[in-house]
């Protein structure tokens, strides 16, 4: 496929539940100048037939059937929206599990960007829901759309362990939310100690491995292009809950997590992080996976 254009792609169920998450991921596409695809995945029909081999397969005439049935929602879902047609580069309606449909297609386009609705009540858990095996499986970015969603993003927070993954992640959420031109961003890189990882030294006290951390936090900032320009935070407790906690503090649009990395603290940190903020936090969440790093 071109390359002219990045590649959006959003997941919905054409139910009045996923209007938000269409609403958004329209709003995306014109936001970074991409192309618009929509994507439904639905089970197979009840009625089968044996095949010529002996072989029970689903009746051609049952699929097409069922397909323009889900067309037809769709349509009417994008008139909901409010999205005209000609705003779509392409519809794709397939049957087979949701997830795994959806990230068939994601590297069939080779898409920029998946977008998911994330579960209704912030604190409700993701996993083996089609966001949760989406998230763990992905190659590309996911922006998890919590509703309401302002976009584009405001304030947007970035936890982060200090390592060169977590820092690679980090740039690569940044570049794709530059796309906007002329935003000025309210942005914050906040690193969590744990207690455990105080209570462990036998080198530094306390207030020694707090400056230690806020000094890390620093330079790993000043890598980054826009490093100037980004608060920096440091905080002690549990990764998770000092997480949820700063967004309470500081209503938070956009949360930007990696999904795997160790620290120099050598702890792992981001990865079921990922999972768990996409379920907990009462914001969206864009998770960028890990990508291959030069030397």
């Amino acid at each position: 496929m071109t390359r002219d254009k990045q590649t959006i792609l959003v997941g919905t169920s054409l139910d009045p539940s996923s209007d938000a998450v269409v609403d958004a991921g329209a709003r995306l596409a014109h936001g970074f100048g991409a192309e618009l695809y929509l994507f439904h995945a639905h089970s197979l029909p009840i009625a089968y037939f044996a095949g010529p081999t002996g072989m029970t397969t689903v009746s051609p005439d049952l699929l097409e059937n069922e397909r323009q049935v889900r067309q037809k929602l769709l349509e009417e879902q994008l008139h909901r929206v409010g999205i005209a047609a000609g705003a779509v580069a392409g519809t794709l309606i397939e049957p087979g599990a949701p997830h795994r449909m959806l990230l068939e297609t994601a590297e069939d386009l080779a898409a920029d960007l998946i977008v998911v609705g994330s579960s209704e009540t912030p604190g409700r858990m993701l996993q083996g829901t089609t966001a949760d095996r989406v998230l763990r499986k992905a190659t590309c970015p996911v922006w998890v759309i919590r509703s309401p969603s302002r976009l584009p993003p405001r304030r947007i927070l970035a936890p982060v362990d200090l390592s060169p993954l977590s820092e690679e992640c980090l740039r690569r959420g940044l570049g794709l939310i530059d796309r906007w031109q002329g935003r000025q961003l309210d942005l914050e890189a906040l690193f969590v100690l744990t207690h455990e990882e105080i209570e462990s030294s036998t080198q530094f006290t306390p207030n020694q491995i707090e400056r230690l951390a806020a000094e890390e936090l620093e330079s790993f900032c000043g890598r980054l292009e826009r490093g100037e320009s980004i608060r920096r935070k440091v905080l002690i407790g549990e990764i998770r809950d000092e997480i949820l906690h700063e967004i309470g503090e500081e209503p938070t649009d956009l949360l930007v997590v990696g999904t795997h990395g160790r620290s120099g603290f050598e702890r792992f940190l981001l990865g079921s992080v990922a999972s768990d903020m996409a379920s907990r936090a009462p914001c969206s969440v864009l998770v960028i996976p890990p990508r291959e790093a030069e030397e």
